[in-house]
């Protein structure tokens, strides 16, 4: 099965295995996270269930999107509604979050979802997220990374949230010509499967402690996470997101996620690509990639706004004639590496 897009964030019965887990590349860049609070049973939730679609569908190379039920709908669990409760505590489902704070407008549009994600994305790099994982015997492992590329203070914690994608069920749609409210057949992807819930630090739904108070730029925290497939997830269907999550005075704020798996057991991100050149830096026309692997690598180039403005495969030379000035983040990757770097286009 293939296992690129798993996640992490929190799950049912996970054991934490510090002695054991390994380190696992943590690039330089960030990642917005988006949930949607909802109900099977609740109707707007099912009416505004094309935004959630279109985020994951349209945007997911910026952004990692979870749909998160609450322990009343008919596919939910309970951590979701908790979690839920802290970040709105006043309000009801749906319910879409950006990085821990609640959209305000109402109905929930996709253009405040983007606009609140390029927010974050033009915002520091404090730290970042990296997962490797597997399933072996009916056992899901993840390993997690983090790193702080910024000194910064508070509570931090680590989650994984397995997801499930292509999952039907009874939701709730008002009916175009009656407006009545119906239940209807709904197939949604990226739902959440469960919460971590962990004896060694008070079954927190936000996951493992990491750190509390300051912590230094540099710093590296490595964590293992090891669950039990349930006999009803369909496992070529599964994924997880990976969410590093800040709190200070019970305010709970992502300062990044990840849903695309990384490399396990390299030491540093300039192991990834080694002497790797992106030159001339800034550049007018043609990007030249120089590096000392020479398999084949898909290149993807990003603006600041987090979204896709290049891709392209087996290629040393790269022309961004056509890109307008400013910032671009550049994302080289071959079947067992990546590396995230910065170049400015005049």
């Amino acid at each position: 099965m293939n296992f690129l897009k798993i996640t992490a964030t929190l799950l049912i019965g996970i054991s934490v295995k510090t002695a054991i887990s390994q380190d696992v590349a943590v690039p330089f860049k960030k990642k917005s996270f988006v949930s949607k609070s909802t109900a099977s049973w609740c109707t707007p939730c099912g009416d505004y269930a094309y935004v959630g679609d279109s985020i994951h569908h349209y945007y997911g190379d910026s952004i990692a999107y979870l749909n998160m039920h609450v322990a009343s709908s008919t596919i939910g669990d309970p951590s979701s509604g908790d979690i839920h409760n802290v970040i709105n505590p006043d309000s009801g489902v749906p319910s879409f979050n950006v990085n821990g704070e609640k959209c305000t407008s109402w109905p929930p549009t996709v253009d405040e979802i983007l606009d609140n994600s390029r927010s974050f994305a033009t915002t520091p790099i404090i730290a970042n997220i990296a997962y490797a994982s597997n399933i072996s015997n009916g056992e899901l492992t993840i390993n997690i990374s983090t790193k702080f590329f910024e000194s910064d203070s508070g509570t931090f914690y680590v989650a994984a949230y397995p997801y499930e994608d292509d999952i039907t069920y009874q939701q709730k749609f008002t009916e175009p010509s009656s407006g009545n409210s119906v239940y209807q057949t709904h197939t949604e992807d990226r739902i959440c499967r469960g919460t971590i819930l962990m004896p060694e630090y008070d079954n927190s739904i936000w996951g493992a402690t990491i750190r509390q108070g300051q912590v230094q730029s540099g710093a590296i925290n490595n964590v293992s996470f090891t669950r039990t497939i349930e006999n009803n997830w369909i496992e070529s269907n599964l994924g997880v997101i990976v969410v590093l999550w800040k709190e200070v005075d019970s305010v709970f704020e992502v300062l990044s996620a990840e849903d695309v798996q990384g490399v396990l057991g390299l030491e540093s991100e300039s192991d990834l690509f080694p002497k790797l050149k992106v030159y001339p830096n800034p550049v007018q026309n043609s990007l030249i990639i120089e590096s000392s692997v020479m398999d084949e690598f898909q290149l993807k180039i990003f603006d600041l706004n987090g979204r896709l403005v290049l891709k392209t495969s087996t290629t040393h030379l790269v022309d961004v004639s056509n890109l307008m000035a400013g910032e671009y983040i550049i994302e080289l990757s071959s079947k067992d590496r990546k590396q995230i770097t910065q170049f400015i286009k005049k």
